[in-house]
């Protein structure tokens, strides 16, 4: 851990605040970070998955609105260069 905070310190100025020594404290990484009781965790675990699906389901509803939109479109332009013709 020392490296990294030696090398953020030199590449500040010499006589700046930012160039002195100050602790950092690193946690392994987590959806959850910090300790919650294990039903709060399952909980919110959860909502983040209800919350992702609802994600998916929209990511993937807006290319078949737009071709849906675009058949619509084929359809009526179809129509209207046969009546012209």
């Amino acid at each position: 851990m020392n490296v990294v905070g030696e090398s953020v310190r030199k590449s500040h100025d010499i006589h700046s605040e930012l160039n002195k020594a100050t602790p950092a404290e690193i946690y392994p990484g987590s959806l959850l970070p910090g300790k919650f009781p294990v039903p709060l965790r399952f909980a919110i675990l959860l909502v983040m998955l209800a919350v992702g699906m609802v994600l998916v389901i929209a990511c993937a509803n807006g290319p078949g609105l737009q071709l849906a939109r675009f058949a619509t479109l084929h359809v009526v332009l179809a129509g209207t260069l046969q009546r012209q013709t």
